[in-house]
């Protein structure tokens, strides 16, 4: 990974990351308040979009890789992230409805992996949510921002590699 999760917490509330998180969870909002979900993962660091996402999530939980780290939340409230290996994730098979991976494909080593994991945790008709820098964007080429960082995709590169 190329950001720990003590960095990206530090970029998401700083006022650039906080206005990533209303723009983003807001489109994110309209893709998905149609479909609650009972079962949500955030893979990578979506702590900041689950939150967002609350009203539409239901028991939804992080899980982050062990190279990246994890964030706890305060003492005494609900910690829902656990430290995983993306290829090898510890969910049974079909059993999130909803899948959201942010910060986690562009820094990934083996992005295929991770990703036919995330397909066999995921209920079949179930969605997959991918946010990943893109190639051609503004900020994939600001290395102040955790979207400068390891390896943007194109439209084109992520439906490849979705195939």
């Amino acid at each position: 990974m190329n950001f720990e999760a003590t960095q990206l917490q530090s970029w998401y509330e700083e006022p650039g990351g906080r206005l990533v998180v209303r723009l983003v969870g807001e489109a994110m909002e309209r893709l998905l308040k149609e479909n609650p979900s009972e079962r949500t993962l955030g893979l990578g660091f979506a702590q900041p979009y689950l939150d967002w996402l609350r009203p539409w999530t239901g028991h939804a939980m992080g899980a982050a890789p062990a190279e990246m780290g994890v964030v706890l939340k305060a003492p005494g409230t609900s910690n829902r992230i656990a430290q995983v290996r993306p290829d090898a994730l510890p969910f049974p098979d079909a059993w999130f409805e909803r899948v959201l991976m942010v910060h986690l494909l562009e820094g990934t080593s083996d992005p295929k992996s991770a990703l036919r994991e995330t397909w066999r945790v995921l209920v079949p008709g179930g969605r997959l949510l991918i946010l990943v820098a893109n190639r051609g964007g503004l900020w994939a080429r600001r290395d102040t921002t955790p979207f400068g960082w390891g390896r943007p995709y194109s439209p084109g590169q992520l439906r490849s590699i979705l195939e």
